[in-house]
């Protein structure tokens, strides 16, 4: 089967989450049609008490996804390169048939970034919702429900035998076989009585840390995903929009400035009747002709604050626009508002996968102490004659026809 459950066997109590299920144990459910060593359970191992998760690591814990997105933020070379590469485009200033400066983007850096963000931006809906990879909310709610149901139909099974044996004590029923018949379903009662207090004594009960598991699990993919939506405006249009932005903003100082603005600049492949080694580039736009030491100064006194408010998370940018330092800002800029967006998503993380860490915790506690338990505390009894063969089968089967614990006669 698609969950690795053998044909009949119970659903796994707890999906497991950020590692394979042989991290987890086996339990011998005590109830049900599953054989023993069937369903897997989920222990403490799977949230070791040493990490401090992140929201990339949490997303990899809930639901085994890798995502990286730290590593895309801070590309080793920028997002923006200074000159533009033979054969392709980029921005900057000309005039006179001088190029000032140019810049062009790190499409490598860019294409990294988006990869990595829309790894979760691709399956935000399904975490949401509780199911993706090994994040499944529903199994853990469908065996609450399960477990819900076998308590009942013990307790209705106990009421019938309560039922029964008051008939055959004070009824007309009363004689020495229904004494004996009575005296050995009171004995099955007691029985019956210890396997459904495994599952509900002491508190919790077994289906109530499972709904608390269930819950826990719900509320961190619900808020993972809301955090995510909350900054995924930014971190897809990253690092395209904090460029153009940046590109606006020079263009409005220039324009201030009687320099016009920037223009697309194309390097081509060769410089036609230059020296060899010697770049030529294509200026598309208007030409302008200003005084070369007007343009000289303009470009020396950038300030992005004169010319308006680039996207908010990017600081104030100034300095000469022909060197290096200021499109050094320019990167560290962009990186740092793409980390602040991570920043607010991590806090989220580390509280839910805390929440979800007790939960299981508890859970599996819950669930090893099943274990530890005994399923027949009753002393062996030497069957009184046939009269004890039949009644209690059928009485069962009649009550509940999956039930399979039946104890031996």
């Amino acid at each position: 089967m698609s969950d690795g459950t053998a044909p009949g066997s119970e659903p796994r109590l707890l999906a497991a989450v950020g590692q394979p299920l042989q991290a987890g144990r086996r339990l011998t459910t005590p109830f049900g049609l599953a054989a023993p060593a069937q369903a897997g359970v989920l222990t403490r191992a799977v949230f070791p008490d040493d990490i401090t998760p992140d929201f990339q690591l949490a997303v990899k814990l809930v639901t085994g996804e890798h995502i990286d997105l730290r590593g895309p933020a801070t590309p080793a070379g920028g997002w923006v390169d200074s000159g533009v590469p033979r054969g392709s485009g980029g921005w900057g200033y000309a005039a006179g048939g001088t190029l000032y400066f140019s810049v062009s983007k790190n499409d490598q850096a860019a294409t990294d970034w988006r990869n990595a963000a829309w790894v979760y931006e691709d399956i935000d809906h399904e975490v949401f919702s509780g199911r993706f990879g090994l994040m499944d909310v529903q199994r853990l709610r469908d065996v609450e429900q399960l477990t819900n149901h076998r308590i009942d139909v013990v307790n209705a099974a106990l009421g019938e035998i309560k039922r029964i044996t008051g008939k055959m004590d004070n009824g007309n029923l009363a004689g020495s076989a229904a004494m004996v018949l009575a005296a050995k379903l009171r004995e099955l009662s007691q029985y019956i009585a210890v396997q459904r207090d495994i599952l509900t004594a002491p508190p919790p009960t077994v289906p109530k840390v499972l709904h608390d598991a269930a819950e826990a699990l719900a509320e961190c993919g619900r808020a993972l995903s809301y955090v995510w939506w909350e900054s995924n405006q930014v971190l897809l249009g990253a690092p395209d929009c904090e460029i153009d932005a940046v590109r606006n903003n020079v263009n409005s100082y220039l324009n201030m400035n009687g320099l016009g603005g920037t223009y697309d600049i194309r390097a081509l492949m060769e410089a036609p009747g230059a020296a060899p080694g010697c770049q030529a580039f294509e200026v598309v736009g208007p030409a302008l002709t200003p005084p070369v030491d007007t343009i000289r100064q303009v470009l020396a006194g950038y300030d992005s604050t004169v010319a308006g408010r680039l996207p908010a998370g990017i600081g104030p940018i100034a300095g000469d626009l022909t060197q290096q330092p200021v499109w050094d800002a320019v990167n560290a800029a962009i990186t740092k508002r793409i980390t602040a967006e991570l920043d607010k998503l991590d806090p989220v993380a580390r509280t839910q996968i805390a929440k979800v860490r007790t939960a299981y915790d508890a859970a599996a506690a819950r669930l090893e102490s099943v274990m530890q338990r005994p399923l027949d505390r009753m002393a062996a009894v030497e069957p009184a004659g046939p009269v004890t063969s039949g009644p209690p089968r059928r009485l069962f089967r009649r009550l509940d026809p999956s039930w399979s614990r039946i104890p031996p006669d």
